[in-house]
């Protein structure tokens, strides 16, 4: 019997690769407008790369993407002069400006269809790497709760992260399936802790050997279309309970 649905946002509900960039040039473009020492020292993109540096040099912010893109345009305002507490208010400004955009998405087609389907007759959980809010995308209503990389200090494929679901979720691994686009992230993830998955792979792209090392790690179904989840479900219920 399956007694929880898990989903993956960015990239499994709508392409995440525009919405990041759009919300980055708006945050950037803020910024420049308040803080003019900026321009010709850093750009968008040169702006945006520092959280990466960050990353690489103090592991501790590695899953909280929301605190590393802060800190990093706070290194910024400082390099170019301001002083410490003024660049980290205006830091935390320019994200709020950043978390505005990161929330302007357009949903894959029969996206909230799927969601509002499914969450009739299962509990529905997020479980992101991302620090999108699906109550501020408006679909809070069908989610009972939601597991981040920042919640956690984790991120997926850690299993960590996909037994703190089931534990809040007071589930055993059998019987709940994970939903998402990546091979690594969510489908070896989910599979790590014995739940099934469904690959959402729009693109039809190839399971290809070098990224999947074990075969418990192929997805349990793949489906090319967010329309195809509920059937693929049904048909995993039917094999596999």
């Amino acid at each position: 019997m399956i007694q929880l649905i898990t989903f993956d946002l960015d990239d499994t509900l709508w392409d995440n690769g525009p919405v990041i960039r759009k919300a980055v040039k708006e945050c950037y473009s803020w910024l420049l407008k308040k803080c003019p020492e900026l321009e010709g020292v850093y750009d968008s993109v040169s702006l945006n790369d520092l959280k990466d540096e960050i990353k690489s040099t103090r592991p501790e912010f590695a899953h909280r993407v929301s605190e590393v893109r802060v800190v990093g345009m706070k290194m910024a305002l400082e390099r170019v002069g301001y002083k410490t507490d003024e660049a980290m208010i205006l830091a935390r400004e320019a994200f709020e400006v950043f978390h505005h955009w990161r929330h302007q998405i357009e949903l894959f087609e029969g996206a909230e269809e799927v969601l509002e389907q499914l969450a009739e007759k299962y509990p529905l959980a997020v479980v992101t790497n991302g620090n999108a809010d699906v109550k501020k995308l408006g679909l809070g209503k069908y989610f009972r709760f939601s597991v981040s990389a920042e919640d956690m200090n984790r991120s997926k494929p850690d299993p960590v992260v996909f037994m703190r679901v089931l534990e809040l979720a007071g589930v055993t691994p059998e019987h709940a399936i994970h939903v998402g686009d990546n091979l690594i992230t969510d489908v070896q993830g989910a599979s790590d802790v014995g739940m099934r998955t469904v690959w959402f792979n729009p693109d039809k792209a190839a399971i290809k050997k070098a990224a999947i090392t074990e075969e418990n790690y192929k997805p349990d179904s793949v489906v090319h279309s967010l329309e195809d989840i509920p059937a693929a479900i049904e048909n995993l219920s039917v094999r596999v309970w």
